[in-house]
């Protein structure tokens, strides 16, 4: 199996042991990779923030939360899981989602 199957199909788990577990010692490669992940999050963050509708808003929620879920970033996938189940674009979850993604 290639490395990087192995390592995407992680759902839960420590984000910096598995960006460790994917570089190894590349420290700057390691650098790369998180902040590629911080930009995606960030970006759905985004699409978040300004879907229409319902549809829209739940459709970027779970885009969001796959990325998370993949790079296992536990309390992240909590957050946006519970604001899924919530069905609402609450200002203050979206506040904290932003948060979350911003300590990565």
């Amino acid at each position: 199996m290639p490395r990087y199957l192995g390592i995407m199909s992680l759902a839960t788990g420590d984000f910096h042991a598995l960006l460790a577990s994917a570089v190894g010692d590349d420290q700057h490669l390691a650098n790369d990779l998180r902040a590629a992940v911080v930009e995606s999050a960030r970006h759905h963050l985004t699409l978040l923030s300004v879907a229409s509708g319902d549809d829209g808003w739940v459709t970027a929620a779970r885009r969001l939360k796959g990325l998370a879920t993949s790079f296992a970033l536990d309390h992240l996938s909590g957050l946006v899981g519970a604001a899924i189940d919530n069905g609402a674009s609450d200002p203050r979850i979206l506040g904290q989602i932003a948060a979350q993604i911003e300590t990565l």
